[in-house]
């Protein structure tokens, strides 16, 4: 019976603590969201925001370009690929991996060996596109 009560308080002790750390995350949360929206007001701008929208979300933090964000400029500088093939290559988006490229038959293969090195594919923010 002594060990069902020590158990008992042991798991109220726990369970207050955890609800303790939860409220001081989700206080901590909401002073940094207002402290965010006080900048916005006042016109100041993170870091990451001064970048260029392109730089912040094109390039993977290996440095590989992604192929769901990036723009048309950074995809034709790539070795093998052109104006008119970056173009379907935006134009298909977005891409589940970058094979999807030679699979939906966006980019030929031979095009695909030469850069494929260089670039990666995030996580799409809308579903794939099927052929009707």
């Amino acid at each position: 019976m002594k060990k069902a009560i020590g158990a008992f308080v042991t798991g109220l002790m726990l369970s207050a603590a955890v609800a303790a750390i939860y409220q001081l995350y989700r206080r901590r949360t909401a002073e940094l969201g207002q402290g965010l929206e006080q900048e916005k007001a006042a016109g100041v701008q993170s870091a990451a925001a001064r970048r260029p929208r392109r730089e912040r979300r094109s390039r993977s933090r290996d440095g590989l370009l992604d192929l769901n964000v990036c723009s048309l400029r950074e995809l034709a500088d790539l070795e093998g690929l052109d104006r008119e093939t970056a173009g379907r290559v935006i134009e298909n988006r977005p891409y589940r991996n970058k094979l999807d490229l030679v699979s939906r038959m966006v980019v030929p293969e031979t095009a695909y060996v030469l850069f494929s090195h260089f670039v990666t594919v995030s996580d799409p923010n809308e579903p794939v596109k099927v052929a009707s």
